[in-house]
């Protein structure tokens, strides 16, 4: 019996060894090769706005870090810690255009699932850090600077196997985030409209886990007692 306990407990001690690492892409440590860019293409044509979402790319999964492996605490994306995660979309351009003059692109979170959250990884220049500050908190939209954006997306402990997000984009005045209206009251540039979904491994509820432990630790002491 003290055999098998002590082969337990290395066993234990081995998968909770793990190292500092950075997010990456696709959850976990799936990279962007192993989990591709899933991007939602905004276009312009003058007088309206579009979304093209790109349905080649699976959907996106919410990964945690393996057992052991953490984030820097001192480093921004420290707030995916404990939580299983995802970058893969992105909101990006989909041809050369500009908003209007003295309006910017405005996205609405309209709907999401509850525990899925959403942090800032935007940034104005390829050597500007994302503070990975939390969005769409409280209805606000999110301000799109109009370059390639992958924002994260986590959620702590899923208990679901799918999770969805949908979204309003339009175009407002840069500064108060007002709509111009055409004569009847309706936005003048319209809208477009996409919904984001992600697949989660639930995580077992906290008593599924303590039962299951007293059924393994039982097991291990009957046939630790036979062998003895």
């Amino acid at each position: 019996m003290k055999y098998t306990l002590t082969l337990f407990a290395l066993a234990l001690a081995t998968a909770t060894q793990g190292a500092i690492v950075q997010p990456q892409m696709g959850g976990a440590q799936v990279t962007m090769m192993q989990a591709g860019m899933k991007h939602a293409d905004i276009d312009f044509d003058g007088s309206s706005l579009s979304i093209h979402l790109d349905e080649t790319v699976p959907t996106p999964v919410l990964r945690p870090l393996d057992e052991g492996d953490s984030f820097d605490p001192s480093a921004p994306w420290s707030v995916l810690e404990g939580k299983a995660y995802n970058f893969q979309y992105a909101w990006t351009p989909a041809s050369i255009w500009a908003p209007p003059s003295s309006l910017a692109v405005f996205v609405e979170q309209t709907s999401a699932t509850p525990g899925l959250k959403a942090y800032d990884r935007s940034r104005e220049s390829m050597v500007d850090q994302p503070t990975y500050a939390p969005i769409f908190e409280n209805g606000e939209p999110l301000r799109w600077n109009g370059m390639m954006t992958h924002n994260v997306y986590a959620v702590a402990n899923p208990t679901l196997s799918r999770y969805e997000a949908s979204y309003r984009v339009y175009l407002a005045d840069e500064l108060t985030g007002v709509e111009p209206t055409d004569t009847m009251g309706a936005p003048l540039y319209g809208s477009a409209t996409t919904t984001w979904t992600f697949l989660a491994t639930p995580v077992p509820e906290p008593t599924t886990i303590a039962l299951g432990m007293i059924a393994l630790t039982s097991a291990t002491l009957r046939i630790g007692g036979r062998r003895a």
